[in-house]
């Protein structure tokens, strides 16, 4: 039996309602056509423990396999654009670890059933970055994350610009959500393609283009106050950073690349208490 509530609490406090999975199935045949478009991107600002989001990743990765099952490489590469198609914000913060979950068990039930012991692990850690930054903790009407202090949420755009490299950009949620007045911004202003104005945001942060199984070996920067200095498009070095307030989180076993982080405030969290790695923290202090 489907379960549509964690508490009469949780209802009362935050409106916590679960979509049945008959809806659901409903609402996305009304555009059934987008869900089974690969790189169609979906957002649900309440996502809950993922009720939306797992069909739709279902849909496109049924897609995915039946155009690319034959050749490992090519079904990697389009399941990982199917994964960062998909976002999802909620106030619980165990709903989003939920939603993580079932999002990347889904990923890796399929991945085993086609390939066997045949897949590589830097998929799967590609995957599970996507799905950190994807997957955020925050307040969706407030336009806040909620993982530390509030601030302002920002939302990841992963786009390839060629069969091996994918290249990350970062956009403040409010800015995609509120459109900006078009007739103060005329040089963003664009046509859609069913000829209707349109608005196109300015990143944040702008990364360099990294091979797609690399991505996993990331390093999470969170800053306050963030300025990247090495930002040629072509440079696929670490970047530096400089912040004012800065966390630099180390989720990989696997980097041992070392990234150089100045700050005049900053604090280490190596999330995994097996990872070797060594990180070099030169901090900068204020005279």
């Amino acid at each position: 039996m489907e379960k549509h509530i964690i508490s009469r609490e949780r209802v009362a406090k935050h409106g916590e309602v679960f979509t049945a999975r008959r809806e659901v199935m409903s609402m996305l045949d009304l555009v059934k056509h987008e869900t089974e478009r690969i790189d169609s991107r979906f957002l649900e600002p309440a996502c809950g423990t993922g009720n939306f989001l797992t069909e739709i990743l279902k849909r496109k990765l049924a897609v995915v396999e039946s155009r690319y099952a034959k050749n490992r490489a090519d079904y990697e590469r389009n399941a990982i654009l199917a994964v960062s198609s998909i976002y999802g914000i909620d106030i619980q913060y165990d709903n989003v670890l939920h939603s993580r979950q079932i999002l990347r068990g889904i990923f890796e039930t399929e991945y085993l059933r086609l390939f066997k012991n045949h897949t590589d692990d830097r998929c799967r850690a590609a995957v599970e970055f996507i799905l950190e930054c994807n997957i955020i903790h925050g307040d969706a009407l407030k336009m806040q994350n909620l993982d530390a202090e509030p601030k302002p949420l920002v939302v990841s755009e992963w786009s390839f610009i060629d069969n091996s490299r994918i290249k990350r950009r970062d956009f403040c949620y409010n800015s995609i959500v509120e459109n900006e007045s078009l007739d103060e911004l005329p040089v963003f202003r664009s046509i859609s393609d069913q000829g209707e104005e349109a608005y196109i945001p300015t990143p944040v942060k702008d990364y360099p283009p990294v091979h797609y199984l690399d991505l996993g070996k990331a390093p999470i920067v969170e800053a306050t106050s963030c300025r990247l200095t090495n930002t040629r498009q072509d440079d696929v070095s670490t970047p530096r950073v400089e912040a004012t307030s800065c966390r630099l989180t180390n989720t990989r076993q696997d980097d041992v690349s070392t990234p150089r982080v100045e700050a005049t405030s900053c604090r280490l969290n190596n999330t995994r208490q097996d990872d070797v790695s060594t990180i070099t923290l030169p901090i900068k202090t204020k005279s």
